[in-house]
């Protein structure tokens, strides 16, 4: 699973295409890798700590220090429910893990550093719940790939993110603030019913708007919308001025 992003939505353009999804094959991909059935769900009602992932470039744009200072404060709090934080990805990674050893969450956070595929894919298909705080984005692979398992997001409202997620598809938080990453990760770790229902959104929604086939169509529209309009060029090229 590569990790990439893609670029946001241009305000001015009067044609745009999302990046897709093979939501079939990333399921058996991830499923296989990680020993579990094809038909599992994501399971969010669980016994043990909700797992709480942040896939990509470890740094002050993608908010992972933010993260951090938030998770501190999260797990000190009584009324927060068990979790834990997988932190993966390259980049500032020794620095990641110095904060979190200043910080003293050694026990509930892993800095994982930068993994190979199938690592990847183990590691989705063992969280609830995917968290990008980033200061800056267009549209990230990460949250589209969390999608297609039906996890639930909490990401900032920068670049294409909102439009990835839809009105239900996820928590939206303002960039570069501790305290509002405190209060979404508690609403989300705090309540089982809450994080199925953002994660059957987003599950319906990449179906709807990223399955690749759906792309496909509408490139396909778009090309032969292109065609169409150069098809009538030279007849309103041979026009006189103001036409």
């Amino acid at each position: 699973l590569v990790v990439n992003e893609m670029a946001p939505r241009p305000h001015n353009s009067g044609h745009y295409t999302m990046n897709a999804c093979d939501q079939s094959q990333f399921e058996l991909q991830v499923r296989t890798l990680a020993g579990l059935p094809l038909t599992q769900p994501v399971q969010h009602s669980s016994s043990g700590p909700v797992h709480v992932v942040f896939l990509g470039e470890l740094g002050e744009r993608k908010g992972t220090f933010v993260l951090l200072e938030a998770w501190a404060r999260l797990i000190a709090r009584p009324d927060a429910a068990p979790a834990r934080l997988t932190v993966a990805g390259d980049g500032e990674v020794a620095r990641a893990r110095s904060l979190v050893s200043s910080l003293g969450i050694e026990t509930s956070v892993g800095v994982r550093g930068w993994l190979p595929e199938a690592e990847v894919a183990e590691l989705l298909a063992d969280a609830q719940v995917l968290v990008l705080p980033s200061l800056h984005e267009g549209q990230p692979m990460a949250i589209l790939e969390a999608m297609s398992r039906g996890m639930c997001i909490v990401a900032s409202n920068v670049g294409g993110i909102a439009e990835m997620l839809g009105e239900s598809g996820g928590v939206l938080i303002d960039p570069g603030d501790v305290d509002v990453v405190v209060s979404a990760l508690l609403e989300v770790l705090n309540d089982d019913d809450a994080r199925s229902r953002y994660g059957a959104a987003v599950l319906e929604r990449v179906e709807a708007e990223f399955n690749i086939d759906t792309v496909a169509e509408r490139i396909d529209q778009l090309y032969r919308e292109i065609e169409r309009r150069n098809s009538e060029w030279p007849h309103r090229s041979n026009r006189g001025p103001g036409f």
